[in-house]
Parts: C-alpha cells; sequence; structure tokens
C-alpha cells in the first residue's frame, strides 16, 4: 500500500492500523493476548468515539489485521461492534459492518417514536404484539431471529423461550404498513366520537341522555372496547346515519 493510499484511508481504519503496529511495542514480552485485546479496544474506541468508517473498512480490517483471531473478543463476537454503531449513532460503522456481512439493515419503528432504527442482537422490541429479543441474524443476511420469552419464575433469573420469530425484512414492512394502517382507523374512530360527543354539548341532562341511547342503538355498540374493534367501514355509516337524523351530519 502506498504512502497516498495510506493517506486516503478512513480516521477508524488508520487507527486501528495504528494499534496493530504498535501494541506490544512498550513492553519486553510479546503477547497476543495482548495485541488481541488491543485491537478489539481500538475497534469499540472507532466506533463509541464517533471516527468514520469507509464502506469496506469492516472487510479490510478482517483481511488486514486477523480480525477472525480478535473479533470473537465482545460478549456476540462481531455482532458487539454492530450493536455499539447502532447505540453509539455511528451509522458509517454500522454501513461498514452491514457491507462486510453482505446484510441489508432490519429497521423498526417503536410506538414512541416514528423513525426507524435498526435492531442488533440483544435489542428487545415489540412483534405483533409481544415483546421479544433478537438473537441472531441468518448467516444470507435475509433474516433474523427474535425470541419470545416466558416470565422468569419466582426466585429464578431463567428465562424460557416460549416462541422464536424467524423475522425478514418483508415482514416488518408488513407489519409496518399494517401498523400505519391501524393508527390511520384509529384517528377516524376518534374523530367519529368527537361529532357525537359535540352534539351533547350544551344540552340538558336528559336529551343529553337520550342522545347517547339513541347513539348506542343506532352505532350498535355500548363501550369503547367494541366502539374500537367495529370495523371501520360499518362504524362510518352508522355514526354518519345517527348525525343525519339528530341535524348534524
Amino acid at each position: 500500500m502506498s504512502k497516498k493510499q495510506k493517506q486516503e484511508r478512513s480516521p477508524a481504519y488508520r487507527l486501528i492500523e495504528h494499534v496493530w503496529g504498535h501494541a506490544n511495542g512498550g513492553v519486553h514480552s510479546y503477547s497476543w493476548d495482548r495485541l488481541n485485546r488491543a485491537m478489539g479496544a481500538a475497534l469499540d474506541l472507532a466506533i463509541d468515539g464517533g471516527l468514520e468508517f469507509d464502506q469496506n473498512d469492516f472487510r479490510d480490517i478482517m483481511a488486514d489485521f486477523r480480525g477472525g483471531c480478535w473479533g470473537q473478543y465482545g460478549s456476540d463476537g462481531w455482532e458487539s461492534f454492530y450493536r455499539s454503531a447502532v447505540k453509539e449513532n455511528n451509522n458509517s460503522a454500522a454501513m461498514s459492518f452491514e457491507a462486510w456481512k453482505d446484510r441489508k439493515p432490519f429497521k423498526i419503528e417503536e410506538s414512541h417514536s416514528n423513525t426507524p432504527t435498526r435492531i442488533y442482537v440483544g435489542r428487545q422490541f415489540q412483534w405483533k404484539g409481544n415483546r421479544v429479543t433478537c438473537t441472531s441474524f441468518a448467516a444470507d443476511g435475509e433474516s433474523l431471529t427474535a425470541c419470545e420469552y416466558h416470565p422468569p419464575k419466582e426466585g429464578s433469573y431463567e428465562n424460557k423461550v416460549k416462541r422464536r420469530h424467524k423475522i425478514t425484512i418483508t415482514d416488518i414492512i408488513a407489519e409496518r404498513r399494517k401498523r400505519k394502517a391501524w393508527e390511520k382507523e384509529q384517528q377516524q374512530r376518534d374523530e367519529l366520537l368527537k361529532r357525537c360527543h359535540a352534539i351533547q354539548k350544551g344540552v340538558g341532562p336528559q336529551r343529553r341522555t337520550r342522545l347517547q341511547r339513541q347513539l348506542e342503538k343506532a352505532v350498535g355498540v355500548k363501550t369503547k372496547k367494541q366502539w374500537d374493534t367495529m370495523p371501520i367501514q360499518k362504524l362510518t355509516e352508522a355514526v354518519e346515519r345517527f348525525l343525519k337524523e339528530e341535524g348534524t351530519g
């Protein structure tokens, strides 16, 4: 590699290269264990410190610095570095890792945020109404495995697997569309309910009670749960008919 090529490498690669070339230089005895620990720590530092990675950096780090000897030092091997990249918002590191693994990012939205974020080994998220934990990615990068656990028994810290979910990016996209459609329906239901409540304002108790009973009869529901589960088209037609009869439609 020429001097010009070295200067063009990313800050993250240059840090790893520096540690590779200088580890063990300040001690009398050479230690492979020390080198391996230093290389893992250096990669952690590059990620946590927000250093920029080029797309091919993870691939080249593996090839140029014997990554197979020290990359397993994390609790989940190389996936530990991916987890750090995601948690530290180092997108260049995450994308470099994905390019090395030939894996597209698996991104999911949580209920508190509309911004999809990457799934990593150890991340918990909601999947089809259940809390699951990502435990691994398929070697071909096409799917991940997420486990749903039984609650631990009293006095035990062990969670037994209740169900394993194989999840693809296509599955995530389909589930996202389903959730968006459900949220849109809920907004429609809330708007219909507001319109029904609006005609009850400014009237006496007897008139309000009569309107409420007429609404329940017209729509065919008495509870909020029934309101939220009634088919949206049927609910809309019933409410519009009720409001028209009351002269407010």
